[in-house]
């Protein structure tokens, strides 16, 4: 397992940890001989030795030694990090962003991934000249392992910017490379606090924030801003409450859980004297928080009922 930071992850173990407050240039190095160890251990390999001791009245006594097989599941980290091991092209000239389907970004101020409400022309990639749309023809947009191999290859025997370009990438994930029963698409877990907290929930609360937005939404951010204020936090607490009207561009992952776990819930309630959220409004935020709730506080689902359970827990 590789983490950035956090709590370790259920049935597995960290192998690589890698600190400091800027990011390397490059991660290969740091999984190289990772990797050598993993290929010597694994299938096809010598395998790791182990000899088993037990302790029997007192006494360590040794087993017969076994050849144990070692397999990496999965590399755990954020998006940044699951960019550039996979050698997916970033930036924010990166048209190909997306490292598992040909869909191509837009220009709109920043580069922007469309195509959910209408379909968008592609300028680089296989799929160039061609409009794609989510949720049409997936499987000429979505990339299998197989060609994933393949255009990790035609990158690293090209230094042409403009192929990299049309390839989305500028190596052959690493993982991939040395492990041949890895899957290139199944390897990297979703990572979805990084996803979700500085993605869709940050990017639904700049549209609340808009003024002018249409369908409805946009709330009343002098009501919130007041709101804001009835809080009081102990001296302990590790990060002070900062303002979503006015602060969120200091607010990390932690700010931003509290925000919809905790904050949101009084910050939003219409029953305190003013309706902050229109109806649309609320209802897109009540299904945002219920869909983060539900994989925020994982919890063994042994039936139909409990998942039910949890579900209504969650709002």
């Amino acid at each position: 397992m590789v983490t950035k930071r956090g709590a370790p992850v259920l049935f597995t173990h960290r192998v690589l940890m890698i600190a400091g407050a800027l990011q390397p240039k490059s991660l290969v190095v740091y999984f190289e001989l990772i990797l050598d160890d993993l290929v010597s251990y694994g299938p096809g390999g010598e395998g790791l030795l182990v000899r088993p001791v037990v302790r029997e009245g007192g006494q360590l006594l040794e087993q017969e030694a076994f050849v144990h097989r070692v397999f990496l599941s999965a590399v755990y980290c954020d998006s940044p990090a699951r960019q550039k091991l996979a050698g997916v092209v970033q930036g924010a000239s990166a048209y190909l962003m997306c490292m598992y389907c040909w869909m191509c970004g837009v220009k709109f101020n920043n580069m922007r991934m469309l195509g959910y409400r209408g379909p968008v022309r592609c300028r680089y990639g296989k799929l160039k000249g061609q409009e794609v749309q989510m949720g049409v023809n997936e499987r000429s947009r979505l990339i299998a392992h197989e060609e994933q191999v393949l255009r990790g290859m035609v990158a690293e025997t090209t230094d042409a910017l403009s192929a990299n370009r049309d390839v989305g990438v500028h190596m052959l994930n690493p993982v991939v490379k040395a492990l041949s029963y890895v899957d290139a698409n199944n390897i990297f877990p979703v990572p979805l606090y990084h996803a979700l907290y500085l993605g869709v929930v940050k990017d639904f609360v700049k549209v609340l924030l808009q003024s002018g937005v249409g369908e409805g939404l946009g709330w009343d951010k002098r009501v919130v801003a007041e709101r804001e204020t009835h809080f009081l936090l102990p001296a302990d607490f590790s990060r002070p409450l900062l303002s979503v009207v006015s602060k969120q561009g200091r607010m990390v992952i932690e700010n931003w859980v509290r925000f919809l776990e905790v904050y949101s819930v009084y910050l939003f309630w219409p029953e305190l004297g003013a309706v902050v959220l229109s109806s649309s409004a609320k209802k897109a935020w009540g299904h945002l928080r219920r869909f983060a709730m539900f994989f925020q506080r994982p919890e063994r689902i042994t039936s139909a009922s409990h998942r039910l359970q949890r579900a209504k827990q969650a709002r």
